[in-house]
């Protein structure tokens, strides 16, 4: 999970590098709160960031949303802890329908 969130960090630009992305949230820069307080989901031990792709289900009946993040697919992804320049600028950053 910590890996999960240096990458969130390097991937919202807070952070230029691993050490900066660190200092931030060893220093409680960075509010967390869990998934399912704004009706969410999260991927496992991942991270969700404000910029990261959403898929919004929206429950017509009851009139009520739900939110996840989308799948970056295998391999190398920030919600296994990868964090490289491979992960953060291939097209499908945080999202592997994108």
């Amino acid at each position: 999970m910590k890996g999960a969130c240096v990458g969130a960090c390097l991937f919202e630009g807070w952070a230029k590098d691993e050490a900066q992305a660190l200092a931030i949230l060893e220093q409680g820069e960075v509010n967390f709160i869990p998934c399912h307080h704004v009706n969410a989901v999260g991927p496992m031990g991942g991270i969700t960031s404000a910029s990261m792709p959403m898929l919004v289900v929206e429950n017509v009946t009851d009139g009520n949303r739900a939110y996840c993040n989308l799948n970056e697919g295998i391999g190398k992804v920030m919600r296994f802890a990868a964090y490289g320049e491979d992960v953060l600028t291939r097209p499908s950053a945080g999202c592997a329908m994108c």
